[in-house]
């Protein structure tokens, strides 16, 4: 199989890249397209598709990863000895349009890609351990699976950077049912966002949405008396919180009486619980207002946000 060429990446800007990037699912989307994506929702990814909200800008730790993709890959070529070339395309699955890839490099020589490298970099240690152990983020995996559907490749690679210091690399095989999964949860995606239907919303997407409802001074809202229930409700649950963090706290206390003046404890040679001093360093509000007013009052900001109080 030979995927399509959509975009000159040589030619193109990276704003050009990201409009592009919007007539389909890319590598990237692929985890949040199926629904398991723990940094974005469906919703989002839809709202971004349809042009609803703006596409994401990359963050300063995407930039810089951008930056060392060519370093790690140059590193991987020279510990495997195995060739590693640049595919400077956009592209797309020959019969599913809307399945794009942007692939980091491509292993092996040739124009066919049937090794695909990706290289990430991360400052996350569990994620580090993780990776270490052979357990990639199910994000991810999703992302090789769907550089596997696009171009065909029987063998994924990521590369790690972790802070700069310390790399390696983990080997997966898509399977097919792995792929063929992966494309019916996108493909229904793709359908939403062509026919302009909207997935439910998740609860980081409901709450986003309340914060930027601003509070119209002395307006009363009249409920109609079945939403009582839902405030009962919300009673109900707080209470049921409240009464959790206590008997959280009472049991911490004895967890820390019981490790007395150790920094740690062991059960059956498992360190269970760690007990460590933490320094931290704060800006003393007081003090600087007291002796510095002038420059407490410049770097005085304010801050609006609406507090919920149910009686």
């Amino acid at each position: 199989m030979r995927s399509r060429r959509i975009l000159d990446l040589r030619q193109a800007s990276r704003l050009d890249w990201l409009h592009a990037r919007r007539r389909g699912i890319g590598g990237s989307d692929a985890a949040a397209a199926a629904g398991r994506s723990r940094w974005k929702s469906r919703w989002r990814l839809w709202a971004e598709k349809v042009g609803l909200i703006p596409l994401e800008q990359p963050s300063e730790a995407a930039e810089w990863g951008l930056r060392l993709e060519d370093e790690l890959a140059r590193w991987y070529a020279e510990r495997t000895g195995y060739h590693v070339r640049r595919v400077p395309w956009l592209l797309a699955h020959p019969e599913r349009s809307w399945q794009l890839a942007t692939i980091d490099r491509a292993v092996g020589r040739g124009s066919a890609i049937r090794h695909v490298l990706d290289c990430k970099t991360t400052a996350n240690e569990e994620l580090w351990e993780g990776v270490l152990a052979g357990q990639l983020p199910k994000e991810w995996q999703d992302q090789l699976t769907h550089y596997a559907a696009v171009t065909g490749a029987t063998l994924a690679t990521v590369a790690v950077l972790y802070r700069g210091q310390h790399a390696t690399w983990v080997d997966v095989e898509p399977t097919t049912e792995a792929q063929r999964e992966l494309t019916e949860l996108e493909g229904a995606f793709w359908s939403l966002v062509e026919s302009g239907k909207e997935p439910p919303k998740e609860l980081e997407d409901r709450q986003e949405a309340v914060r930027g409802i601003h509070a119209e001074p002395g307006k009363v809202v009249v409920l109609p008396v079945e939403m009582r229930e839902l405030f009962d409700r919300y009673r109900t649950a707080r209470e049921a919180v409240r009464e959790a963090e206590a008997r959280l706290e009472e049991i911490a206390l004895e967890v820390r009486e019981a490790l007395g003046d150790a920094e740690a404890a062991m059960i059956a040679g498992e360190v269970v619980a760690t007990y460590r001093e933490v320094v931290t360093r704060r800006v003393d509000t007081e003090d600087l207002r007291r002796e510095w007013p002038l420059v407490y009052q410049s770097v005085l900001r304010e801050h609006r946000t609406r507090r919920l109080n149910v009686k």
